[in-house]
């Protein structure tokens, strides 16, 4: 299994701690996450770290298949 920096790099992204942190906090769950809970995972050690740059990652990453994005409708 590639490491969250060869991951990123491998999209040609750019490999900013942020990063990093969210893509670990991901693939050290067995299930899905959501955004506030990679936040309050990844909170602990980056306390600079805002939930808008949690969405925005998560979406960068669904958007070059890093990740699979669930949604779960309450209808």
């Amino acid at each position: 299994m590639q490491s969250p920096e060869q991951m990123i790099r491998e999209k040609r992204m750019r490999c900013t701690p942020q990063r990093i942190a969210v893509l670990r906090a991901v693939a050290s769950h067995d299930r899905h996450l959501s955004a506030e809970e990679i936040y309050a995972f990844v909170h602990t050690s980056m306390l600079a770290l805002a939930l808008a740059t949690v969405y925005a990652i998560l979406e960068m990453f669904t958007l070059e298949a890093i990740v699979d994005e669930s949604r779960i409708s309450f209808q």
